[in-house]
């Protein structure tokens, strides 16, 4: 069942935090010097309807050194989508040599109201996302959840309103990513479910966004699609997934078709979607080289 009410690690004693539902304090994001670490658990809180902001770096390491081993008849441009707050896009940085690199996420920043001890935190559209008090994190997430956590939660969000005009902006985007001194590192909000309107990639990272947890079989199929067609020719598709432990596939697109080229731990849940949404585009399913 869903526990949309939980501890505040800030006010908890850590032995409490670690047996019970417990998240990192979002409001810590008003702070001015954060380690980039404290900044990745406090994005790592937040959830977009079925998305979470969960993220952490070094998660695909055998990933990364695949992709560092991987020819390119150029510097690539590098797609990632679903990079969260970016941490993961630094390793990847620090792996690949790239000419430019894309950060990429949906929700790049929260607007925040404050009243009295509570803060409430919305998304661009102006819907509340997150409620944060000083011992507690509250979600809306109530369907299925332990009673009486459920009514708590739609109570609390009934009284969240919506965000005033000059509101504060809160970026979900890390600092250690906008710093970066090195290469044309560019972050941009983008939905997956919508087509890719700047330049091709060479490499595209789908990094623990594309799982059946968060979308139904026809909005993947719907990504894919819109991923595939990014990809210049001989571009590759890197699939990472890290439930149960870290599981990869590249794709490369060559003359036109869509075919695994290497696989990690036997391959993602997804693969054959992916080949089946690649249909149209004359794939011919492969088997992988697997590590």
């Amino acid at each position: 069942m869903r526990v949309p009410v939980k501890l505040n690690r800030a006010f908890w004693p850590r032995a409490l935090a670690r047996v019970l539902p417990s998240a990192a304090d979002p409001r810590v994001l008003l702070k001015d010097r954060l380690t980039p670490a404290e900044f990745t658990d406090a994005v790592s809180t937040f959830k977009f309807a079925t998305t979470c902001k969960t993220t952490q770096k070094a998660r695909f390491p055998r990933t990364l050194e695949h992709l560092a081993r991987l020819e390119f008849t150029r510097l690539p441009t590098i797609l990632d989508v679903g990079a969260s707050d970016g941490s993961t896009s630094l390793d990847v940085m620090d792996a690949v040599p790239f000419n430019r690199y894309f950060v990429t996420d949906k929700h790049l920043e929260v607007t925040l109201c404050r009243r009295g001890g509570t803060t409430y935190f919305h998304a661009p559209d102006g819907t509340c996302v997150l409620i944060s008090t000083p011992a507690w994190v509250v979600y809306d997430d109530t369907a299925g959840a332990w009673p009486p956590l459920g009514a708590i939660a739609r109570r609390a969000f009934a009284t969240a309103g919506v965000p005033s005009a000059g509101a504060e902006v809160v970026s979900l985007v890390n600092p250690a990513v906008k710093s970066r001194p090195q290469g044309d590192v560019r972050v941009e909000q983008y939905d997956i479910f919508e087509p890719w309107r700047r330049e091709k990639a060479d490499l595209i990272v789908a990094a623990n966004i594309l799982n059946r947890v968060y979308f139904s079989e026809e909005n993947l199929a719907r990504a894919i699609r819109n991923l595939l067609g990014a990809l210049c020719e001989g571009g590759r598709l890197a699939v990472i997934q890290n439930s149960g432990g870290e599981k990869a596939t590249v794709f490369r697109l060559s003359n036109g078709r869509i075919a695994p080229e290497h696989s990690i731990n036997g391959g993602t849940d997804i693969d054959a979607l992916v080949l089946a949404s690649a249909t149209t585009r004359g794939a011919q399913p492969q088997r992988a080289a697997s590590t």
